[in-house]
């Protein structure tokens, strides 16, 4: 991009031309709702002034960026057209979940136009717990620039009285951002968390008020009904509260449904189209977002993480080859991107490529696709960091030699430092129970049996997940050591409970593995025989993961069976 785009404003925007009544009673009505707190003035305790100075402002600097969906824009409050562009920018950039260069973006924007409220709010947005913040141990322990920005916004939306809805977004903000105890909170705020329902063990994870700002921007996107924006920022908040629909699942369906509505009026608005994928992002919901979640690969070129997003339905869906496709257009995309930083003097930020690269892998492998499954995991033993993370990533070919039964290859594999002993152990020990070498498989049960009490004994605070992991890890083991002294019945039956406390590990995206205990057991079912047995447990399968190859292949043996 050489030069920066002129500000189309005729997408997208938050305030449509409309007769002027028309918008002078949203002016009225959004007002009388700040009025009775949907603001909440100027009694709020945030950290003063903490954040750049107006000469380092002056001199933000931001790489012009495209191919990150140009359609999606919004028309700000501002007389700057530069400002406009690389607000624009911004907004694209946060919408592909790209928060380090969002936030270069809103910075140079705020610069342009140091009087622009929105400009201010998006780098609040953006330095504000996100969707992806949650993973990390504390995602509000260091937010002084988001106060910053968040009390700039604010005194800037107080200056103007002609947009009543930026001044909404800024108190909301600031809201949420406050610092304090919860329940010397101002009235307002107070309403509004009663008003979120009774506290869950799920939202007791998550910060009140949080809780708040998810509250305020439902409310404001039910105001505004044509506004994309508004509607994708409500959104996130709700996934930033609950990551998962559990328990939620009409709330989740009716934000799906809104999402989906609203693309038929801006189907080329990437943050809309983005958080469907998130929203529908289930096996029976899959089926009405894919079509408009594969256009962002057209929408976005750019972006590292939206020309993947798709697989997370393709996933869903079973259709495996596609899925690993995204995630090579998002390694492409991230090559480029990088190589277009460095070209402008930036260095890279958000990198993708571990998230898409683990993607592939898992697509690979319920696709089938035992070479590109190999490969991936062999790159990302091979760039695997330091620690028990990097640990696991290591272990990654010996999971994939497991998946596709190379029991000699696996046990014919080196090992190098650096791999989690557990599912070495875990891989040796089933290629040798397979091969019929038992004695030989006895180390490796022994150093899993001790890994489970270990982590039953422990005070770690992840114990159950970790428990789960372990025997998880272990079952297939003790069923195949029981298998081989002739006592089926035990063997099944520990199969049986491996599929009870797989469902103990909480679920993540992409999974941890392809491995599946259903299918261990479904696998063992067809050994013994029993047609009805293996089939109603292949079919269980896949409801869980629609196509997998390993299911398919099982089920037709299990058909040919005799009845």
């Amino acid at each position: 991009m050489s030069a920066l785009p002129a500000p189309a404003l005729a997408a997208s925007v938050a305030l449509r031309p409309a007769p002027r009544l028309a918008r002078a009673r949203w002016r009225r009505v959004l007002s009388a709702c700040l009025g009775l707190g949907l603001g909440l003035g100027l009694g709020l305790h945030l950290a003063a002034n903490t954040g750049p100075g107006p000469e380092a402002l002056h001199a933000a600097r931001a790489p012009r960026l495209a191919g990150f969906g140009e359609a999606t824009q919004r028309r700000i409050v501002s007389r700057s057209p530069e400002a406009q562009a690389w607000f624009n920018q911004g907004l694209q950039l946060a919408y592909a979940f790209d928060e380090i260069e969002a936030r270069r973006a809103f910075r140079a924007a705020l610069a342009a136009d140091p009087r622009c409220t929105l400009c201010a709010w998006g780098l609040a947005w953006q330095y504000a717990p996100s969707y992806n913040a949650r993973l990390r141990e504390d995602p509000r322990n260091d937010l002084a620039q988001a106060r910053h920005y968040a009390r700039l916004a604010q005194r800037l939306s107080l200056a103007n009285r002609e947009a009543p809805l930026e001044r909404a977004l800024a108190e909301a903000m600031l809201e949420r951002l406050q610092l304090g105890d919860v329940s010397q909170m101002p009235a307002a705020t107070l309403a509004v968390l009663e008003a979120c329902g009774p506290d869950t063990d799920e939202t007791r994870q998550v910060h009140p008020l949080d809780r708040v700002f998810e509250r305020r921007m439902r409310i404001l996107s039910e105001m505004f009904p044509q506004d994309p924006d508004l509607l994708s920022w409500w959104a996130e908040a709700l996934f930033v509260v609950h990551p998962d629909p559990s328990g939620l699942e009409i709330l989740w369906a009716g934000l799906s449904s809104r999402l989906l509505e609203a693309l038929s009026q801006h189907p080329q608005h990437t943050g809309v189209i983005h958080y469907l994928s998130h929203a529908a992002d289930t096996v029976e919901d899959a089926p009405r977002a894919i079509n408009a979640v594969q256009n962002l690969q057209h929408l976005a070129p750019a972006s590292p993480h939206l020309q993947h997003m798709s697989s997370h339905l393709l996933v869903k869906l079973g259709r495996y080859g596609e899925a690993v496709q995204a995630n090579q257009r998002g390694l492409a995309a991230q090559a480029a991107l990088d190589r277009q930083l460095h070209t402008q003097g930036f260095s890279p930020g958000t990198n993708w490529n571990p998230h898409n690269q683990r993607f592939l892998w898992v697509a690979a492998q319920l696709g089938g696709d035992f070479k590109t499954a190999l490969a991936m995991a062999e790159q990302l033993a091979a760039e695997a960091p330091a620690g028990e993370w990097g640990d696991f990533l290591r272990g990654l070919p010996w999971l994939t030699l497991v998946h596709f039964e190379r029991w000699r290859d696996v046990l014919a594999r080196s090992t190098s430092a650096g791999i989690e002993p557990t599912l070495l152990a875990h891989a040796r020990g089933l290629a040798r129970l397979r091969l019929g070498l038992i004695q030989d498989a006895q180390s490796d049960l022994a150093l899993l049996q001790t890994h489970l009490d270990a982590q039953t004994a422990s005070d770690n605070p992840r114990k159950p997940a970790r428990i789960a992991w372990a025997r998880l890890l272990l079952a297939p083991l003790q069923a195949e050591q029981a298998w081989a002294r002739g006592d089926r019945a035990a063997a099944l039956s520990t199969l049986k409970e491996a599929v009870d406390r797989e469902a103990e590990l909480s679920p993540s995206e992409p999974p941890l593995w392809a491995a599946s205990a259903q299918r261990w057991l479904a696998q063992m079912l067809l050994r013994a025989q029993d047609r009805p047995g293996a089939l109603a447990a292949f079919e269980a399968d896949l409801k869980t993961s629609p196509g997998n190859r390993a299911a398919l292949d099982g089920l037709a043996t299990a058909q040919r069976l005799p009845r």
